[in-house]
This record gives C-alpha cells, structure tokens and sequence, in this order.
C-alpha cells in the first residue's frame, strides 16, 4: 500500500512554492517516511492550493530538489483540478481502482487536467467487462 504526504495551502493570492515555503512539508514529510517504515511506502508529497505562482517547468525543477533532499518526488495540485478529479471518481466510483494513483501523483511537478483525463481514460479502456482492473 502507498502512502501520499498531502499539504493543502488557502490563500488568496497564487501559492508561492519556494524552497523555503516548501521546507516545512519536506521535514514532515522525512519524518512520515521513517515512521511509515516497514509499513507503506510514502510515495510522494503532493501540495495543493487554489493557485501556484511557479511555471510548470520551476515546479518540475522544485520536484528535483524534493527528490534529491527527500527522495521522493512532490507534485503540485491546484484545487479545481483535485476537484474535478474526485467529482469524476464519486459519478464512476468503479474506476477507483482502476486509476493509477502513481501516474498522477507521483511523477512530481505540476498535475495537469490533460494528465487527470489520461489516465482517467485510461482507466475506463483498460477494464474488464466485470469491472477488475487490467494492469
């Protein structure tokens, strides 16, 4: 079983993602690490927030440096998107299972809409009739 370190950020302004802003979730998320240890593995850190100030490629660049410190990437979310995605799940609560959570959230930096609809689609093709998961 995986474990995902989720951050939620309200602001009225776009999330400022910086190294410093980002320091308190990498200390949580090391100590999550060690205590999930012979338990799940904490496959990445995911950040969401209503909107982020960095370029997709500064956050793919951040995800770098999360990797190197933490060793597991972080991705960023931004709220709308997260919401779209569990509206999705909750009208085809069959393809829960289906979904490969780590194509979403754990190839760091920026999770796009057009990267929740891939593997959504790819959910939905890749079921059989029964409804059990074709990986």
């Amino acid at each position: 079983m995986h474990v995902l370190v989720l951050d939620a950020k309200a602001s009225k302004r776009p999330f400022e993602a910086t190294w410093d802003e980002l320091r308190p979730l990498v200390e949580y998320t090391k100590l999550q690490i060690k205590r999930q240890r012979g338990h799940f593995e904490v496959r990445a850190a995911v950040l969401i927030a209503s909107s982020i100030a960095q370029t997709p490629i500064n956050l793919g660049k951040l995800s770098g440096d999360f990797v190197g410190d933490v060793g597991i990437p972080i991705s960023f979310v931004i709220a709308e998107d997260l919401s779209y995605l569990i509206k999705t799940l909750a009208r085809e609560p069959i393809l829960r299972s289906s979904v490969n959570w780590p194509q979403i959230f754990g190839r760091g930096g920026l999770v796009t809409r057009q990267q929740i609809d891939e593997e959504l689609r790819s959910a939905r093709e890749g079921r059989y009739a029964r409804g059990t998961p074709h990986r």
